[in-house]
């Protein structure tokens, strides 16, 4: 799973707990965000992070699942291409939280909620005091996703 992000708050308040049940069941989670970061937060919740031009070369073996930030999506060309791109794959899923998911890739928008185990939950709240965050998860995590939905365990639709 590739996760790419504007910087750590954002990824951690959207995504902590996804990022955190994932690596915990055993997938390969990887992080990359826009702005410098610290690392404290993403170690807390045991997954790497780097910079974000590393995931250009991410292309060449494409992730099974691509996790976008919204406002990312919308700020940066490249990252909407990448994004674009790995949606119209037959291998890789695609989600985003916040921003608009995108018209150009159908009406079939569905809201998908990961429900945080209570690991997860504990973890991020550290994770989120690590990142400046005030350390008060919710117990679901909201994400946008193809007119699939965003099929990972532990995940369930919502209604849109």
């Amino acid at each position: 799973m590739l996760v790419l992000a504007n910087d750590e708050a954002d990824a951690v308040e959207a995504a902590g707990g996804l990022l955190f049940d994932r690596a915990g069941a055993g997938w390969i989670v990887d992080v990359r965000t826009a702005l410098p970061t610290d690392d404290t937060a993403f170690r807390i919740l045991g997954v790497p992070v780097c910079a974000l031009a590393d995931a250009v070369d991410a292309t060449q073996e494409w992730p099974d699942v691509l996790v976008v930030s919204g406002k990312l999506h919308g700020q940066d060309a490249v990252v909407r291409d990448l994004f674009h791109k790995a949606a119209n794959l037959s291998g890789t899923e695609v989600a985003m939280w916040g921003g608009r998911w995108p018209r150009d890739l159908g009406g079939g928008v569905v809201r998908v909620e990961h429900r945080l185990s209570h690991a997860a939950v504990a973890f991020k709240s550290h994770a989120m005091a690590a990142a400046g965050l005030a350390p008060e998860p919710a117990p679901t995590e909201e994400f946008h996703s193809g007119r699939n939905g965003f099929a990972l365990a532990g995940s369930r639709r919502a209604s849109p």
